[in-house]
């Protein structure tokens, strides 16, 4: 069964149905190369003869998947699949309720991890003096937070403390410790409570 798989593009996404739902083109059949028959008489006797041949037109089974965060409704929805793989897809009537599940979703995702990643880069902003610019505080503090998670820490229960006499800061959480400079280099601390 030969698929074509369509992602909607963030164009079409915004337009149509939001960035998370996803619409699949798949033709259900193989293509089919068919008779074209007649019935002749021959000798006295009915014969089916083949004439010529045709090519049916190839039919496909078009879904559209929403997230499980939001209800959405379409009136009437259309899709066309054209020579050489070409699609096009309407909708006519379509409407997005966000669940509340969806807010807790957005909430979650951005715990733990970018939360500790906005902490690093507050940190390194103390250690690093005024002068410091955003790119580069995002960039220490990105490597940072790998190198912590890569040593097993847990972002979730990580603290972040800054020694400003030795200009150097500390991502703890209570069994893994990483302690950094201004430059974002990362060594090994002892777990000190």
């Amino acid at each position: 069964m030969k698929k074509l798989m369509m992602t909607a593009l963030a164009a079409i996404a915004a337009a149509m149905t939001g960035c998370q739902t996803r619409v699949q083109i798949e033709r259900d059949e193989p293509t089919k190369i068919l008779p074209k028959q007649e019935v002749r008489e021959f000798n006295g006797t009915n014969i089916l003869i083949t004439t010529d041949y045709f090519v049916p037109p190839a039919h496909y089974c078009v879904t559209a998947r929403s997230p499980l965060f939001a209800k959405e409704s379409v009136a009437r929805f259309a899709a066309d699949v054209g020579e050489n793989g070409t699609w096009s897809i309407n909708a006519d009537g379509y409407s997005r309720d966000l669940s509340t599940n969806a807010v807790v979703m957005v909430k979650e995702m951005f715990a733990g991890g970018a939360q500790l990643v906005i902490a690093i880069g507050d940190a390194y902003t103390k250690i690093a003096g005024g002068g410091a610019q955003a790119d580069t505080a995002l960039s220490v503090a990105q490597k940072v937070y790998k190198f912590f998670t890569s040593k097993g820490g847990d972002a979730s229960k990580a603290n972040v403390t800054v020694d400003e006499a030795t200009k150097t800061l500390k991502v703890d959480d209570g069994s893994t410790c990483v302690e950094c400079d201004a430059e974002g280099n990362c060594t090994d601390c002892s777990y000190t409570p």
